[in-house]
């Protein structure tokens, strides 16, 4: 359907963002943007907006929880996801005053989330690709069981699956 193919596109374009680590939109640091376009479409639906200071910051890294932010962004088409921020975790290290509470436990109650372990998220870490490519496929309604993502392989069979999917291209 149209919204399933906008979903894809834009699950495809914060995916290209974070492995290519690219910029765009009138940022104090302009100069250092690439993918304009990319980083202009992201802008415009609020999911990737900059810093206060007004920089992008293109060569930085993006964590699990900004992940989880944007992925509750594009999902909501809202920002502000405090009414999920006192929901029951099993994640240890995600409190509930912090800025990143409700993305992440809406996106671990939609099942689109895993942790590093059964109690541990590590909302501050950086996001790996692959670890995107399965959020993305989790969004787009892979079920990580029956897609047989898990164990030793989960990468590899997440990386063939996501390059299937397009969101890779």
């Amino acid at each position: 359907s149209t919204k399933i193919a906008h979903v894809k596109k834009v699950l495809a374009l914060v995916l290209a963002f974070t492995m290519m680590a690219t910029a765009g939109a009138a940022y104090t640091d302009q100069a250092d943007i690439q993918a304009t376009e990319a980083v202009e479409m992201l802008n415009a639906i609020g999911v990737m907006t900059g810093d206060p200071d007004g920089s992008f910051r293109p060569n930085d890294t993006i964590t699990r929880a900004e992940a989880c932010r944007m992925i509750y962004t594009i999902r909501t088409n809202s920002d502000n996801a405090d009414a999920y921020a006192n929901m029951q975790t099993t994640f240890k290290d995600v409190p509930s005053d912090a800025w990143y509470a409700g993305y992440v436990k809406h996106c671990q109650a939609a099942n689109i989330v895993s942790g590093t372990s059964a109690t541990t998220f590590e909302p501050n870490r950086d996001v790996t690709g692959v670890e995107l490519a399965l959020m993305c496929l989790r969004v787009m309604g892979y079920d990580p069981e029956k897609a047989d993502i898990g164990g030793s392989t989960w990468s590899t069979k997440t990386i063939g699956l996501a390059t299937e999917a397009g969101i890779l291209d």
